[in-house]
């Protein structure tokens, strides 16, 4: 059942007042600055912002390792050795141990899904839950594969039960969010793959960890593939990678010229990945220190003292067992989508749901598949922290919720 959401927040009357007084409260290593319209971004699970010190490295990166990093003369080579410097990099940031893992380079989160889920796709069954990331929904739909469906319940956890129900000797694959991209649900992955152990040894387990990786504890043990994605850990936009545990055998998607080992073609851009890399390492430093519960409880506060039509509560979708980064709640009575819209134009970035779900009318699948009814689904919002985010940030987003729903 959907959880009832107090809060005391200073008013924010304009987007530039409140974009001073956010950028004010940055950390003192966050050095860059948002737009000046920006009173408040809090979509960082839809994209963050670059981190500073791959900002200001950027220009000497893309100068050093321009060159295709196939190519026989020195520069190629140099450039060959900073992808495996930056293999190193980003392996040792998520605990993962070197000899046991190798990376493919992809364009983002939505690639190595593909490849790690249609390499599975005429091995036997796949296994999924209820509430992956819309490109898994993708290829249940255009994929010929006799796809299992494990459900979620009212906190988005997967029925483990169900789980254990779908799994034989004839399972391939089994792929499950760590960490959902609406509602931050987080799944017990040790527990998942204890059970496949159990139920289906044979069977790979891959993780689409894009929002849980650099931000919270990784488990590597019983995983065989993990996806992540840059521009989810204040890294570049169009970088990503598919870590794979060595012997686990891959199909290619992309063809071309047999490029990491022909199992992703495609000159690799050395740049990209370096940024990706560091920004997993940066990420992983400073959100240890990063008081993001904090932000969470106070954000969730001031949600539940909000007023609503006809005494109704603002419903709380995010369980509080999931990750802190991110909030979603349902304001029964509005509409999602116009209440974004309305904020933007305040300066406060927030979503109505998945952004790669975000120019369809219709209701959330996830929360759907949570029991929320089609309202409660309409008229939800998520909230969404970086390791740039400040009490400024949430105070300056509650002044104005409070204000709209008042004119809304």
């Amino acid at each position: 059942m959907a959880s009832p959401l107090s809060s005391s927040t200073s008013i924010v009357k304009t987007a530039s007042s409140a974009s001073s007084t956010a950028t004010s409260a940055r950390p003192p290593w966050w050095t860059a600055n948002l737009p000046d319209f920006v009173g408040a971004y809090l979509d960082n699970a839809a994209s963050t912002p670059l981190h500073p010190e791959l900002i200001a490295g950027f220009a000497d990166s893309a100068n050093r390792f321009f060159v295709n990093p196939a190519s026989a003369y020195p520069l190629g080579q140099s450039a060959r050795r900073e992808l495996l410097r930056c293999e190193q990099v980003l392996l040792t940031a998520l605990g993962i141990p070197a000899d046991e893992a190798q990376i493919i380079w992809t364009s983002g989160g939505t690639e190595a899904n593909n490849l790690a889920l249609r390499s599975f796709s005429d091995s036997g069954p796949i296994v999924v839950s209820a509430a992956e990331h819309s490109s898994v929904g993708a290829l249940r739909e255009a994929v010929a594969c006799p796809w299992r469906v494990v459900p979620i319940d009212a906190a988005g956890s997967l029925d483990l039960g169900e789980l254990c129900n779908a799994l034989d000797s004839t399972v391939s694959l089994v792929s499950v969010h760590a960490v959902q991209n609406e509602t931050g649900a987080r799944q017990d992955t040790e527990q998942i793959a204890a059970i496949i152990r159990e139920h289906a040894p044979q069977a790979r387990l891959h993780h689409d960890a894009v929002q849980l990786a650099g931000k919270l504890p990784l488990s590597w043990a019983g995983l065989d593939m993990l996806t992540l994605s840059g521009h989810k850990l204040h890294g570049p936009g169009g970088a990503g990678a598919l870590i794979v545990r060595k012997g686990v055998s891959l199909t290619p998607q992309i063809l071309g010229g047999e490029q990491q080992g022909n199992l992703r073609s495609g000159s690799i851009d050395v740049c990209g990945v370096r940024n990706l890399a560091e920004a997993v390492r940066l990420t992983v430093e400073k959100a240890a220190d990063f008081a993001v519960c904090e932000l969470r409880n106070a954000l969730v506060a001031g949600l539940s003292e909000l007023s609503l039509p006809n005494g109704r509560s603002v419903l709380l979708n995010s369980p509080p067992d999931g990750s802190p980064y991110i909030v979603n709640a349902s304001l029964p009575g509005y509409e999602g989508a116009v209440l974004v819209r309305m904020l933007g134009m305040e300066g406060i970035m927030v979503a109505a749901g998945s952004a790669c779900s975000a120019a369809t009318r219709t209701p959330s699948a996830v929360l759907l598949a949570m029991g929320r009814s089609h309202e409660q689904a309409f008229g939800a919002l998520r909230f969404s922290f970086g390791i740039q985010s400040t009490p400024s940030d949430v105070e300056a987003c509650l002044a104005a919720l409070r204000k709209l729903l008042k004119d809304y």
